[in-house]
């Protein structure tokens, strides 16, 4: 009876327990062969906040990169820390202060940049001439269109899109309002 006890128990604190279960398999194979830093590191990063461990990996990955393969086999740390530090790199996700919403935000962008390029293509003409003002409205149906709603369209995002010039003309009131005119795409 204790038997089957010890069994049960077994099954159930291993099973329930992935964590457990990892590192119990590991001690049995000894292939816990890791460097401490990486340790002290996994063990900060589950301690930390939620909103603090991109900060605390991306620190990590810049300061340690001989480390990145025993991070990626990591199967506590979410797939998004590799895919964003991968994605935009240390300064980028420095620039956008860590936050997640920010970063999920910036790559969703880089994944629509292409689809915007050819959208840009479609609706700007080649040696035609837009008022600032026209660009911003053709802009913000392209963002529309592709599912960027969070995404502020300005007249000189066109400039990420399509070689531009700026042009200056005289209105009937005699004021100087700036034009583009669209040279080539980028």
């Amino acid at each position: 009876m204790v038997s089957r006890w010890n069994r049960w128990f077994q099954r159930n604190y291993y099973y329930n327990n992935s964590c457990q279960l990892l590192t119990s398999i590991k001690a049995a194979l000894n292939i816990n062969n890791r460097p401490k830093d990486i340790s002290d590191f996994e063990r900060g990063f589950y301690n930390a906040h939620h909103k603090d461990r991109l900060k605390g990996y991306s620190y990590f990955r810049k300061n340690y990169p001989q480390y990145s393969c025993f991070l990626l086999q990591n199967p506590f740390i979410d797939l998004e820390y590799h895919y964003w530090y991968e994605t935009l790199g240390f300064d980028v996700l420095y620039s956008l202060d860590f936050r997640e919403d920010d970063a999920i935000k910036k790559c969703d962008f880089l994944l629509a940049l292409n689809r915007i390029k050819e959208e840009c293509m479609k609706e700007f003409r080649i040696g035609s001439i837009y008022s600032k003002a026209e660009v911003k409205v053709k802009l913000r149906g392209i963002y529309d269109r592709l599912g960027l709603a969070g995404k502020t369209a300005k007249a000189t995002d066109l400039y990420d899109y399509m070689e531009i010039h700026e042009i200056q003309r005289m209105n009937s009131d005699g004021k100087r309002i700036f034009f583009m005119e669209v040279l080539a795409p980028k």
